[in-house]
């Protein structure tokens, strides 16, 4: 069973009520470890759902209408677009990096 569609805020949710919109039995786990009496929906909450690497972007599909889940994907879009931006020159240095150290210690094993 999906999940309704009128979660709000401060609606309660549990491990229970996840497993029976068919989440994923490790994240139920995780829930249920966090919350053991469940947690209302809250900015803390997600934000600590978050930082569980709970799978926001299942539950925010799982919850939200139809034009409310089309703005949710406009937002996250526009923040990997930005994400991407900063992180694409910072994995190339670390790349650079690597790639130098390594020859580097490949040259003092074998000359």
């Amino acid at each position: 069973m999906m999940a309704p569609t009128d979660v709000r805020r401060g609606t309660i949710i549990t491990g229970s009520i996840l497993r029976s919109w068919d989440a994923c039995g490790d994240q139920c786990a995780t829930v249920e470890q966090l919350w053991p009496d469940g947690v209302a929906v809250t900015l803390d909450a997600l934000t600590v759902a978050q930082e569980a690497h709970l799978d926001l972007d299942w539950f925010a599909c799982a919850i939200l209408t139809a034009p409310a889940w089309q703005e949710y994907e406009r937002v996250r879009a526009t923040a990997l677009q930005k994400y991407e931006r900063v992180w694409a020159p910072a994995w190339q240095e670390y790349e650079r990096v690597t790639a130098t150290a390594l020859w580097a210690l490949i040259a003092e094993v074998r000359p």
